[in-house]
């Protein structure tokens, strides 16, 4: 499992001076740290590109600004979903054996981590009954509050935030409701709560959880939700590369002042996709959140300059020409396939000059 304190236990007391690299590409998560010249280099590796993988990533990130601080590239481009056996995928939906060996746990197993009816001990899903079955236990412990490697809270930043609130969309849902009301002492007190995750005592030495049987409806699903992408993007300010290319993005809603839970991340968002609640929400108590509101914080990344959105039906034109005319630092863009509109001739790949000069 990704937490600060195996970063820690992984660097052995290296000061990380350059920012990482979040990608979802190999089938266990790696975190190497190496040395060239007088300056200490680290590369951050997390996958096979489930989605609760990020999402824990997310979680960590979203609450920690000194370690969000060293990401620098985001790559989402090859996450795939818990269950990927196109010849098993009918028995995700059907009362029979599934052939692969088990369902892996993706974001919603994540989100719902702490309600006992999904986190308790599973069966694996697998083909065999009986004695051939094996169960995965989450085991929890709670952490030492006191913990010399428990990061220090940070101070608020507002930039991004302040920026998707100013948006149309938002800034008469917030005025009405006053998300940012809670006092500094709350956020703190909330944010300084343990975490139920479990931290084994040896990093990344657990395999990857399996997803409980009450949510394989979703196992074929290599979706994410529109909040976890904008939680990242308000958090590491100093991405220079994203690629979200063929990423599905599950539907959202920003939670509202007027609810029982208060934000805790360090941007002082939350969305529906961070609470574990299933009963329906009241209409005051949420907003959707949509594409146009992750380009709205894509434009306050002052160091971003390549930016990777292939075949995205949810890409539009008008946010390609905010892109392009807003962030500053932005060099490149591959928008291949991307759009409603097939073959749209702002869909390529190229610099920006040369997409400003198809927009005219």
């Amino acid at each position: 499992m990704f937490t600060p304190q195996s970063i820690s236990q992984r660097s052995n007391g290296l000061h990380f001076k350059r920012p990482v690299t979040y990608k979802t590409t190999m089938l266990q998560p790696v975190l190497s740290v190496s040395s060239r010249s007088s300056q200490e280099e680290s590369l951050m590796t997390v996958g096979d590109s489930v989605s609760s993988l990020f999402a824990q990533f997310v979680t960590q990130v979203s609450h920690n600004d000194e370690l969000a601080s060293y990401v620098q590239k985001l790559d989402l481009s090859t996450i795939r979903p818990g269950f990927d056996n196109e010849g098993d995928e009918s028995a995700i939906f059907e009362n029979e054996p599934i052939e692969d060996d088990a369902v892996l746990a993706g974001w919603r197993d994540w989100k719902l981590r702490g309600d006992p009816l999904y986190s308790r001990q599973f069966k694996r899903l697998t083909k065999h009954s009986g004695n051939s079955s094996s169960s995965l236990s989450c085991s929890r412990t709670s952490s030492n509050s006191n913990s010399s490697t428990e990061s220090k809270p940070i101070k608020k930043r507002r930039s991004v935030t302040t920026a998707i609130r100013e948006s149309r969309l938002w800034l008469s849902f917030y005025k009405k409701n006053k998300l940012y009301q809670a006092s500094e002492e709350v956020l703190e007190a909330l944010r300084k709560q343990q975490s139920p995750m479990a931290r084994p005592k040896v990093p990344f030495s657990t395999a990857h959880p399996i997803s409980s049987p009450f949510l394989r409806q979703y196992s074929t699903s290599k979706d994410v939700p529109v909040g976890h992408l904008i939680h990242v993007v308000a958090s590491c300010k100093n991405l220079t590369d994203i690629d979200i290319s063929f990423l599905p993005l599950a539907e959202d809603y920003a939670v509202a002042g007027s609810s029982c839970y208060l934000p805790t991340s360090s941007s002082g968002l939350l969305f529906v996709s961070d609470v574990a609640k299933l009963y329906t929400w009241k209409p005051d108590e949420i907003v959707p959140v949509s594409p146009s509101d992750l380009v709205v914080a894509m434009l306050q990344l002052r160091d971003l300059q390549v930016l990777k959105l292939r075949k995205l039906m949810w890409v539009k034109r008008e946010s390609v020409v905010r892109l392009v005319n807003e962030n500053n630092s932005l060099l490149h863009m591959d928008l291949t396939d991307s759009g409603l509109v097939r073959g749209a001739r702002w869909a390529i790949a190229g610099s920006v000059d040369d997409l400003r000069h198809t927009l005219r």
